[in-house]
């Protein structure tokens, strides 16, 4: 019997959500939603195993321009079931509300219960930093920095199909 338990690291990224909106590109009255914001990619490793990372292009029948994250989020389900620890950063106010979302939307319950750490709640308790956004937490540490992007072009390019800019998410994920 092993009374180890199932370690899960993970992190996703989203498409943005659409909508229709009055006023200036930072002071916006949301008028109606027109789409949640759908899964992306997710990138998640066991602690001491392999490192899984998926996207919308990866899946058979994906067509340049689709959102369709059933599979994306029916795999990511599978895993944080397993999990009976998950490791996120800023996880509690963001990643594990927004596929919960998702899950109940394809129609799946929530995944079976487990322990949440958030690295940006628990440094935010202990820690006095000047920043707790990833990049400056892994620079303050000198364990690296988050990968550089184009910015919301690679979002872009991504629905607009092309392979580079998925390949490119999926690492930029997976770095994360």
């Amino acid at each position: 019997m092993n009374d180890k338990p199932k370690i899960l690291v993970w992190d996703v990224e989203t498409f943005p959500a659409t909508g229709y909106f009055w006023g200036s590109k930072w002071e916006t009255n949301i008028i109606e939603t027109l789409e949640q914001s759908p899964l992306l990619s997710f990138s998640a490793k066991w602690l001491d195993g392999k490192q899984i990372t998926k996207c919308l292009a990866d899946y058979s029948g994906y067509k340049k321009g689709s959102k369709d994250d059933s599979k994306l989020i029916n795999d990511l389900w599978r895993l944080l079931d397993e999990a009976d620890i998950t490791v996120t950063q800023n996880g509690k106010a963001y990643d594990t509300k927004m596929v919960n979302s998702r899950f109940l939307y394809h129609g799946l319950t929530p995944p079976s219960p487990s322990k949440t750490i958030d690295t940006k709640t628990e440094a935010k308790k202990y820690l006095k930093l000047p920043s707790y956004s990833l990049d400056d937490m892994v620079k303050y540490f000198s364990l690296g920095r988050k990968m550089e992007h184009e910015g919301f072009d690679l979002w872009t390019k991504c629905l607009n199909g092309e392979r580079s800019a998925w390949r490119k998410m999926k690492s930029y994920n997976a770095h994360d």
